[in-house]
């Protein structure tokens, strides 16, 4: 991921609305995966929820 794309505007699809996500197991490259509306996202910066 380009340092840009960080900083970039949300995607049109959300429509600019903020969510609320439970990370869940770890992916590749230090992000971690989460589901929205049967969407996979992907979350960089955080922990996982602990039982």
């Amino acid at each position: 991921m380009t340092p840009d794309a960080e900083h970039a505007p949300s995607s049109s699809a959300l429509g600019g609305r903020l969510l609320t996500l439970t990370a869940g197991p770890p992916a590749a490259g230090g992000t971690f995966v989460a589901r929205h509306e049967g969407r996979v996202v992907f979350i960089r910066g955080t922990t996982p929820e602990r039982p």
